[in-house]
């Protein structure tokens, strides 16, 4: 979502640092309706020469910080996050894997799990850190625009207007859902509880599940009761 956004409101395209070959960079099309972009030289060879570059150079990661630059990190439930993980490993035809909740939960699908990220960043902490809310970002774009535009000191040059339909149907397997309610209700209890005891310290912190979700009674998951909103130091 937040690479569509730089694209369609920012006029920005942006990169990943894994270069997407088997989802938003499987073809020009797809590519083309987030703003994606392809580069040919190792990953190490590409960061070099763009962390010495004036111009602004955006690049996903799921990984840890590898120095300080500025920086956009982006946060969602874990309970919706790891759902919508669950379903893309199983779904997609070229990089199909059938990781369990649990091991989705320890973060075996991409070598880090969701609270060692968070520890790792320090996105409350960290210096020149967009802190975005995922759920924020579906919820009050608007807001998040203008934080987006702050931060990067760039004017917005076209009205926001989310694709998510079109998008999906382009590629199902990546577009699967935009309802995190939908994701919540797939949990059991007991994987709740596993969730719970593995991420709790962050889940509490940044106000996401409570005693009442880990015992099965779902709650919105819109507006999180932590105080911790969508901001930037």
């Amino acid at each position: 979502m937040t690479r569509t956004i730089l694209n369609r409101v920012f006029g920005l395209e942006t990169y990943s640092e894994y270069n997407d070959r088997f989802d938003l960079g499987i073809s020009e099309v797809v590519s083309s309706s987030v703003g994606h972009r392809t580069y040919a030289e190792t990953w190490d060879d590409f960061y070099s020469r763009i962390s010495v570059d004036d111009t602004i150079n955006l690049v996903k990661t799921h990984g840890p910080a590898q120095d300080d630059n500025p920086a956009i990190y982006i946060v969602r439930d874990p309970r919706s996050a790891i759902i919508s993980q669950f379903h893309y490993f199983r779904s997609h035809p070229l990089t199909r894997a059938d990781f369990s909740i649990p091991q989705l939960i320890d973060g075996q699908s991409f070598g880090s799990d969701w609270s060692s990220n968070l520890d790792a960043w320090h996105p409350l902490d960290r210096p020149h850190t967009l802190f975005l809310r995922y759920e924020e970002i579906l919820s009050e774009p608007d807001r998040i625009i203008a934080l987006i535009s702050d931060f990067l000191k760039m004017p917005v040059v076209a009205a926001w207007q989310n694709p998510f339909e079109s998008q999906k149907e382009l590629l199902p397997t990546f577009f699967r859902t935009a309802s995190d309610q939908a994701n919540l209700a797939e949990w059991t209890a007991d994987d709740l509880h596993v969730l719970w005891e593995r991420h709790g310290d962050w889940m509490s912190r940044l106000g996401y599940g409570d005693d009442s979700a880990v015992a099965g009674n779902s709650r919105s998951l819109d507006k999180p009761p932590s105080q911790i909103v969508s901001h930037w130091r």
